[in-house]
């Protein structure tokens, strides 16, 4: 009966023990609250922040009198925000002949499509300038219109065309930031020059240097 009588005794006191125990409570936060004052103050300091932090605009939520931020989205359409740009050009062209070139450029940037980064990837330049070259011995300038588009700003594509009395060249090419431009194409020659006609397979370059609003942007 003792061991029976030992064993009995010893649970009474294990479910006492367990009956007294009680986890201690954390009251400082419960009985200490933060004051409506400080909860405005780092409201307002969180949205100053998210402000500052390049967030364009916030929201009143009618229902919780509190406010959120609006996180800044890339417009879907492009911007319509023109800027004008000039430079002079210079350059070579082999059209069954060598021809150097110089002219002037007027670029003409008619959309901003990431209106956030201030980045111009689309561009129209317009260039008015003079081939020089030797025809069966003789020296002849031959003035001549370009118009250019050019999208993707640095490295990517142009699409452009060349005309004169004497020639239309059709072109593509590669731009860098619109200091080099290498392009190739095909000119259609209607008209001699001293017995020489601008027509055939071409390949040239040209660099140009002009005011920064006619250059892309290469900084990130």
């Amino acid at each position: 009966m003792k061991p029976k009588l030992l064993l009995a005794f010893f649970l009474l006191i294990t479910l006492y023990s367990s009956a007294q125990y009680q986890p201690k409570e954390d009251t400082h936060s419960r009985m200490n609250p933060p004051s409506l004052t400080l909860q405005k103050e780092i409201m307002l300091s969180n949205l100053d922040y998210k402000i500052a932090s390049g967030y364009p605009s916030y929201i009143p939520d009618q229902e919780s009198s509190s406010m959120y931020v609006m996180a800044p989205q890339e417009s879907q359409h492009r911007d319509f925000s023109p800027e004008f740009g000039f430079a002079l050009t210079g350059g070579y062209l082999y059209n069954r002949v060598s021809l150097g070139y110089i002219g002037l450029d007027m670029g003409f940037s008619p959309y901003q499509k990431y209106p956030y980064s201030g980045k111009r990837v689309d561009q129209v330049i317009l260039g008015l300038g003079i081939y020089i070259g030797s025809f069966n011995g003789e020296t002849k300038a031959i003035p001549t219109l370009n118009l250019t588009y050019s999208t993707g700003g640095a490295g990517l594509l142009d699409l452009g065309i060349a005309a004169s009395q004497y020639h239309v060249n059709p072109y593509v090419g590669l731009n860098f930031a619109n200091y080099i431009k290498i392009h190739t194409g095909y000119s259609f020659g209607f008209k001699s020059i001293n017995d020489k006609r601008l027509k055939g397979f071409t390949i040239g370059i040209k660099l140009s240097i002009g005011s920064p609003s006619y250059h892309v942007d290469l900084s990130t």
